[in-house]
């Protein structure tokens, strides 16, 4: 489906990170809310901390009360305009401390980890390495962006143009080809699901 947008840095063309010891990575969610999958290659262990999508809510307040006010002022109150310039390094213990959930994962070499739409992530590496990552999307993240894309639009330092995909990708079908994968990955696909999916396209096209 995200074939029509190989152009775009870190879609289908991954992005490559080199870690250092005790580098970091901010708190932040993927530009348009999209899944992210990320390649240990090589190197030390790289440890993630989640909160997921159904706690983001939480998360936000939390960060909202405790955030410096001139930061806070200075992004009109928001606290999403502060997490799309990724610039929140907060400890993850702040988090479970006021209720809100937080997974962890030590990822080693040649491990992948996908984060879900939507899902607020951190970390840092434990020492040298290299790990390719890209952002991913499936049907299904059509009605998700439809219902968060006016929300982050203006926030998201890039922000997939999803209306373009869906077009090129409703052409495609009418055109009786799949607009991504190969076979086996549709068959393995739930119809009523799948037929859910379209229905989502049809309806907002």
């Amino acid at each position: 489906m995200l074939g029509a947008a190989s152009t775009y840095e870190g879609i289908n063309t991954s992005l490559l990170y080199v870690g250092s010891q005790g580098s970091h990575f901010s708190w932040h969610v993927e530009d348009s809310l999209l899944q992210s999958c990320s390649y240990l290659q090589a190197g030390a262990s790289k440890f993630w901390w989640f909160i997921p999508a159904s706690e983001r809510p939480l998360a936000e307040r939390v960060m909202r009360e405790l955030m410096d006010p001139v930061v806070l002022e200075a992004a009109g109150g928001d606290v999403r305009t502060v997490l799309a310039v990724k610039a929140c390094l907060w400890p993850a213990t702040l988090f479970p401390a006021r209720g809100v959930r937080v997974g962890f994962h030590k990822m080693e070499p040649g491990e992948f980890v996908v984060t879900g739409y939507g899902v607020l992530h951190s970390g840092f590496n434990g020492g040298p390495n290299v790990a390719p990552a890209v952002n991913t999307a499936c049907t299904a993240s059509f009605s998700y962006a439809m219902e968060h894309a006016e929300h982050w639009r203006n926030k998201l330092t890039i922000h997939i143009p999803f209306e373009k995909l869906l077009v090129l990708a409703a052409q495609k079908l009418a055109a009786g080809e799949w607009w991504s994968g190969h076979a086996k990955t549709h068959q393995a696909s739930e119809p009523e699901h799948f037929q859910r999916d379209i229905k989502v396209m049809v309806s907002y096209l």
